[in-house]
């Protein structure tokens, strides 16, 4: 059997819920979650934010402010 062809097994439910916790804390603290229902989230860079026009959005639901350092250009 060719190692390519060799596929690892899913892990458990127990760590991919505790692997979904923590990017989602990361995500969280980064203002990076769009939008999160159910079990489901969509995630952007706050470049892919600001072009698509829902920085400021984001920001709101996360409770924050742009950071001084960007410049809008």
């Amino acid at each position: 059997m060719n190692a390519h062809n060799t596929k690892k097994p899913a892990p458990p439910d127990a760590k991919a819920l505790k692997a979904w916790d923590a990017i989602m804390r990361i995500a969280r603290d980064h203002c990076l979650i769009v939008s999160a229902y159910g079990g489901v989230a969509t995630l952007a860079t706050p470049e892919a934010q600001r072009s698509h026009g829902v920085r400021a959005q984001v920001l709101r639901a996360h409770g924050r402010t742009e950071a001084e350092e960007v410049s809008h250009e």
